[in-house]
């Protein structure tokens, strides 16, 4: 299974000033539906300002983060989730970009 930051999540992004806080997985712009098949691995809102306006939703893949700087809320039903995503993107044939990345440095490897 892949390791995905979960929802609440805040990062820095590659030439952003701005933090973004991590609210969906998988995100396809209404802008790239009618053009094409990208999707990206997150898509989140700027922090601290929250939710504005659609069109303030920003889309970006996990290769694109340069700091975590704090991690989201995560239990057993977000590890199912991650675990339908990684189906998802097995049956389209996609790889699920750098997602490995994310891995939250406060959690205790099960093999401590």
């Amino acid at each position: 299974m892949s390791e995905y930051l979960p929802i609440g999540s805040v990062v820095e992004l590659q030439d952003s000033e701005n933090r973004v806080m991590v609210i969906g997985y998988l995100s396809l712009p209404r802008s790239m539906q009618e053009n094409g098949t990208t999707v990206f691995d997150y898509c989140g809102v700027p922090f601290p300002q929250g939710y504005i306006a659609d069109d303030a939703i920003l889309s970006f893949n996990a290769d694109q983060i340069v700091d975590v700087l704090a991690y989201g809320y995560r239990d057993i039903e977000v590890d199912e989730l991650y675990a339908r995503i990684d189906a998802i993107l097995e049956q389209a044939g996609q790889a699920s970009g750098d997602a490995d990345q994310a891995e939250n440095p406060d959690q205790k490897d099960s093999t401590d």
